[in-house]
């Protein structure tokens, strides 16, 4: 490993600690990330092009002793996650209550998980409308404020820019 990349591992630890897993062949860890929040994962992604990678990631689910909830890989979100997105996300949060989400893809569909979570966490306590969580911290506010518990979320980013 060069000096640049040894340079980048350190401030990624500095910053994230054990909660960021980066390097080669870390997809093959997934399973045991999920295992740690529970058996019940839902697992989104955009099966259509990163199919090799999703199935992969499926396997390593199942492999780790834990289950797909709803018993497939949901669709991830279109570019620039769009609300109806993020609301059907949540709707598969809210209906097939899983103990930990994987969000395998780019910046859309991660972006849009995070959304989905967290409005299936908060939403039902001070209002389903994502247009109220715009704005720095106002998510954070309102988990101090219900006392909601986070929903465990996985990021696999696929995609540089994420």
């Amino acid at each position: 490993m060069n000096a640049s990349m040894e340079k980048a591992y350190q401030l990624l630890n500095d910053w994230k600690g054990d909660t960021y897993i980066k390097g080669m062949g870390v997809l093959s860890r997934l399973g045991e990330v999920c295992a740690r929040y529970g058996k019940r994962v839902m697992l989104v992604s955009m099966d259509t092009f990163l199919k090799p990678l999703t199935d992969a990631a499926t396997a390593y689910i199942k492999e780790a002793g834990c289950e797909l909830v709803p018993d497939r890989v949901v669709m991830g979100a279109k570019p620039n996650a769009p609300r109806e997105d993020v609301y059907r996300l949540e709707t598969y949060i809210l209906h097939y209550h899983p103990d930990v989400v994987v969000s395998l893809g780019g910046g859309s569909t991660i972006d849009a998980v995070k959304s989905a979570c967290a409005l299936a966490a908060v939403g039902g306590l001070t209002g389903p409308e994502i247009d109220n969580y715009f704005g720095t911290g106002l998510y954070t506010k309102a988990f101090e404020e219900t006392g909601a518990k986070r929903i465990p979320h996985i990021a696999v980013q696929t995609s540089a820019s994420s």
